[in-house]
């Protein structure tokens, strides 16, 4: 159905993908693995047809549909739910049937709907009052009901609560549809794929199990590579130690350049070293604050006709850690953006004296200068002392000095 034939993929001379070559069958289900950077992103944007490879090629069957969902995408404000999934029927993909009355395509849509965990009462709320986890349902709704031959999915259950998590392994499992997806959940592609394509150093390795199972594999492949890349790393050493030592011997000349050559033409191996870094992160104390940097009282948040909250009452006092939770959509978000002064309200918040607030925001990725590098991006709004430590900082989180001089652009 899908046929990856020798294909590489550089950004900026830096290569990301090097001459990997796959099928993908019809119904296949595929977990994409691998680390952060790897090149899974890419891979699956070159398969959807938003980037083209540097070599090789890409074939598709004919008249083959691709349903893709990224990470990041932009959402639409001026539709309700349902509007926004019906939009669908007029695109003429070939996986919607019509019956001439739509009414099979609707009893699909409202199980697909009610399945990604929304409530009928929520079919004529605008897009506009979700949250960003919602939205993300209300796209992946789209991209099911269009059943595609070939489904692309770059962690879909990032905003997915368990119910509905249950509900996408079960629908994927008996779905026609052919998966390839991307997702830190382990449990879920275990219980969805049966075969694991690893990216690693540019390159692919292709089993033919589940995760678990590819998890154990992976340790024997390693184990062996690492055995081979010491016994190469112990010839080459003997080898240059033997040049060196008859370089300039008569008698061994004929050997010497045997040998020369024999170094120029070796394939050298290379190990992806097990990644066992950790964050190593140390918050240095905040300034004293009161005794009640958050002060709550009779909250309340409307969008319209639908109130998110009401009767919010809480007090959070010095030093404490505290959680929201509940599913999406019940207004976590929200209630912290009220806190942020993003939203307006009915009722009391009161922050408290001296109080500083550090908010990291749910689509703070979106929000970063693109064109800026990783140590720019960070030089920008550090002030005081702690510039002298942005290294430092940046070494924290991982991030080498190569690393840091990159720009912000995903790939």
């Amino acid at each position: 159905m899908l046929t990856i034939d020798h294909v590489s993929m550089e950004f900026s001379a830096r290569p990301v993908l090097d001459d990997i070559t796959f099928l993908i069958n019809r119904k296949e289900r595929v977990a994409l693995v691998g680390k952060n950077g790897a090149g899974k992103t890419t891979l699956l944007r070159l398969i959807a047809g938003e980037y083209q490879p540097t070599s090789g090629r890409i074939a598709r069957e004919a008249d083959m549909t691709i349903g893709y969902l990224p990470q990041v995408m932009l959402f639409h404000d001026d539709r309700t739910l349902r509007e926004e999934v019906m939009t669908i029927k007029n695109e003429g993909h070939k996986g919607l049937e019509d019956d001439g009355n739509d009414a099979r395509f609707i009893a699909e849509m409202d199980r697909t709907i009610i399945g990604l965990g929304f409530e009928r009462k929520d079919f004529e709320r605008p897009c506009s009052e979700f949250s960003g986890g919602w939205r993300m349902r209300i796209e992946l709704a789209k991209i099911l009901l269009r059943h595609p031959d070939l489904l692309l999915l770059d962690e879909p259950t990032n905003h997915l609560d368990i119910e509905s998590i249950q509900w996408l392994e079960d629908f994927l499992k008996s779905s026609q549809s052919a998966v390839l997806m991307v997702s830190h959940d382990r449990a879920f592609i275990d219980n969805v794929c049966g075969r694991t394509i690893e990216i690693t150093l540019g390159r692919i390795y292709d089993y033919n199990v589940n995760y678990s199972r590819f998890v154990e594999l992976r340790k024997e492949r390693h184990e062996q590579q690492v055995r081979a890349y010491q016994n190469q790393q112990k010839m080459i050493q003997d080898t240059e130690e033997f040049i060196e030592r008859f370089r300039y011997k008569a008698t061994k000349a004929v050997q010497v350049q045997s040998r020369i050559k024999q170094l120029e033409k070796l394939e050298r191996l290379e190990v992806d070293l097990e990644d066992t870094s950790k964050l190593n992160l140390r918050f240095p104390p905040a300034p004293r604050s009161g005794d009640f940097p958050l002060i709550v009282e009779d909250l309340r948040k409307d969008f319209g006709e639908h109130t998110v909250f009401h009767d919010v009452t809480f007090t959070i006092r010095r030093g404490e850690k505290v959680a929201f939770v509940g599913k999406n959509g019940e207004g976590k978000s929200t209630l912290v953006k009220c806190i942020m002064g993003q939203l307006d309200y009915f009722g009391t918040l009161k922050i408290g004296h001296n109080v500083k607030i550090g908010y990291f925001a749910q689509n703070q990725a979106a929000l970063l200068d693109e064109e800026n590098t990783v140590f720019e991006t960070i030089d920008y709004v550090a002030v005081g002392d702690i510039r002298t430590k942005i290294r430092d900082i940046l070494g924290a989180f991982m991030f080498g000095l190569c690393s840091a001089a990159k720009h912000l652009t995903r790939k």
